[in-house]
C-alpha cells in the first residue's frame, strides 16, 4: 500500500512519520522523500502489515491518518505510541544478519549533500531508529531512498547539518557512523 504525507518540512519529520508507521505495526518496504523549495516535504511510503499483506481500507487506516496528523502537529509523542504498541503485540524473533551493518559516508557524489548509505538486516522499527539517530546527530534529511531487498535493507540519505553544510570532519562522520550502527543493531 502507498502512503503519502505532505507536510511542513521540520527537523525530524521523516523520523516521526517512520515511528508512527512502526507503532501501528507496518513494514516499510520503500520510501522516497523530497524537500521542496517552499519549505514542505513529500514523504511517500510503500508499506504492508507485519504479514506482508497490503493494508485494508477501513478503521485501521482512519486511525493511522488521525495519529499521523497528531504526530505531525506535535500533539502526540511517537515514543509513547511505540511503547503502547509494544505492549499490545507479541514479540517476534529478529532475523539474523547475513552481513554486519555497514555505513558509507560519501561527500564526492553530490555537490550539495553528504550521502549516507546504510546496509543492514531488516527488523521492525528499523527505519525509525535510523532516522531518529540521524536527527539526534543534528542532520537534516533532504532526500531519501529506502529499499528492502532479499538480504536486508539499503537506506540512502542525502543530508546536511542544520546550516545546510556537508559533513566533512572525520570525528563528525565517525559519530554518525557509530550512531547508525548502534541504532540498526539495537533490538
Amino acid at each position: 500500500s502507498q502512503i503519502t504525507v505532505y507536510a511542513a518540512d521540520v527537523p525530524g519529520l521523516f523520523s516521526y512519520i517512520c515511528g508512527a508507521l512502526a507503532a501501528k505495526g507496518f513494514n516499510i518496504w520503500s520510501a522516497h522523500i523530497f524537500s521542496t523549495t517552499d519549505g514542505f516535504a513529500i514523504n511517500k511510503f510503500y508499506v504492508t502489515d507485519l504479514e506482508n499483506r497490503p493494508l485494508s481500507e477501513g478503521l485501521r487506516l482512519d486511525r493511522l491518518r488521525k495519529d499521523l496528523n497528531k504526530v505531525i502537529q506535535g500533539k502526540m509523542d511517537v515514543e509513547e505510541m511505540i511503547a503502547h504498541h509494544r505492549t499490545r503485540q507479541p514479540r517476534r524473533s529478529l532475523p539474523r544478519a547475513v552481513h554486519p551493518t555497514s555505513v558509507i559516508i560519501d561527500n564526492k557524489s553530490s555537490q550539495c549533500y553528504t550521502i549516507v548509505e546504510i546496509r543492514t538486516a531488516d527488523r521492525p522499527g528499523l527505519l525509525y531508529r535510523i532516522t531518529r539517530a540521524l536527527s539526534r546527530c543534528q542532520l537534516d534529511i533532504h532526500r531519501s531512498i529506502i529499499a528492502t531487498e532479499a538480504y536486508g535493507v539499503v537506506d540512502v540519505f542525502y543530508v546536511t547539518d542544520m546550516e545546510y553544510n556537508k559533513i566533512h570532519g572525520a570525528p563528525d562522520q565517525e559519530q554518525i557512523r557509530r550512531a547508525l550502527v548502534d541504532a540498526a543493531d539495537a533490538e
